[in-house]
């Protein structure tokens, strides 16, 4: 008997292709697609879930991100919700509900899974690295007239966080800490695979930080870790956008430069700033007619490797990234994708490959043959299921 799955729905990036792959592997899927007012309290989302399991008899069910009310009606009716998380920070694994036994809640960052595990019942939070839809890039094609639109030396596909970073709206009336908190921002942009913002803090900085931040509790329902949340919303988001900032302008300075984002990038002299792209075409083009992709991991992703990496090279994409720690699990390092270590290395890995076609297209080339045939998204929902 197949393995019946309610499949929640509620707008989260990825769905669309997590439901084509749940097509490709020998499961009866039932599709529910609503965004729950309040993830916490919404009683009419959690009674027309409820009505949902029942209705399909269902042995499973399963979203995209954790979502605490629906571990709730999971808990009560006595069936397992498995969660597949794609996002750093999640402010909703934090919520006490996780410790229902009936969560299998998989993450893509090891340290994300260290993090948690506490909360969690004991041995329902596991590692599962992300994956991509390599089929649908593949029916995606590019014609002459995309190669004039989307060509590029470079191009990025994302945001500078600087519209979303909550750092940005703090008025410092404290010295010590702004200091304190631009201190550590300038020393974790000099440092790549390892992020050392909550160890650094002292506790009298966490402190005057949440005071200055006006940060409020996350309620009753939560575990409220201030050094954790702090660090990651806070101050990791901020290094993550003066990263790119940082980068960008460097880049921009040198080379022929597009970014496709909905951020304000007057701060970038000389960048070209197209706009955005929807994730189903549009990026696509973007990732298969530059020459070089870039990717900058959010800082609050610790280890793990971002959904951005999968995408770019399960487009055939060349990509140069950042260095994290799980990426010597999955990649051969400059045979399937580049690292840089620091600004100056980015700089000079550009103009290499730039100047080396057969050399960037053979990387490129071997990327994507990784990502085909070991981290295509049905292969991870079948070791997630399994």
């Amino acid at each position: 008997m197949k393995c019946r799955i309610l499949y929640l729905k509620w707008g989260i990036t990825g769905e669309y292709d997590v439901g084509l792959a749940f097509e490709k592997l020998p499961f009866e899927v039932f599709v529910y697609a609503a965004k729950p007012e309040s993830v916490d309290y919404d009683t009419q989302y959690l009674k027309a879930v409820g009505e949902q399991i029942v209705k399909v008899q269902c042995d499973v069910v399963f979203s995209l991100n954790y979502i605490p009310i629906v571990s709730r009606v999971c808990q009560l009716a006595g069936v397992p919700y498995v969660t597949w998380t794609l996002d750093s920070p999640e402010i909703m694994l934090y919520s006490k509900t996780l410790s229902n036994d009936c969560n299998r809640t998989f993450l893509f960052d090891r340290e994300m899974c260290r993090r948690f595990a506490p909360y969690a019942a004991p041995g329902q939070v596991y590692y599962q690295e992300l994956g991509t839809n390599v089929e649908r890039w593949d029916s995606v094609t590019v014609t002459r007239e995309d190669r004039e639109r989307y060509g590029a030396d470079v191009s990025f596909v994302g945001s500078l966080y600087s519209e979303k970073c909550p750092y940005n709206q703090i008025c410092f009336s404290d010295e010590y800490v702004k200091g304190m908190a631009e201190g550590l921002v300038q020393s974790q942009l000099l440092v790549y695979g390892y992020n050392f913002l909550a160890e650094a803090m002292p506790q009298e900085m966490v402190q005057r930080l949440r005071q200055e931040a006006a940060y409020s509790d996350l309620g009753e329902d939560y575990h409220q870790v201030d050094r954790e949340l702090l660090a990651d919303q806070f101050l990791g988001l901020k290094c993550t956008e003066q990263e790119r900032i940082n980068m960008l302008t460097a880049l921009a300075e040198k080379f022929s430069v597009d970014i496709y984002t909905q951020s304000d990038t007057s701060c970038i002299p000389g960048i070209h700033n197209r706009g955005i792209v929807d994730y189903e075409v549009g990026m696509a083009k973007v990732l298969k007619c530059s020459k070089i992709n870039l990717n900058f991991t959010s800082k609050p992703i610790k280890t793990g490797l971002p959904l951005r990496i999968f995408d770019i090279l399960g487009c055939g994409g060349f990509l140069i990234t950042n260095y994290q720690e799980q990426l010597q699990e999955h990649f051969e390092i400059g045979k399937e994708l580049v690292v840089y270590e620091s600004r100056e290395d980015l700089l000079e890995k550009v103009e290499y490959y730039l100047h080396h076609d057969a050399q960037r297209c053979e990387i490129a080339r071997r990327g994507y043959e990784r990502v085909k045939r070991d981290y295509r998204l049905e292969q991870q929902l079948e070791k997630i299921f399994s």
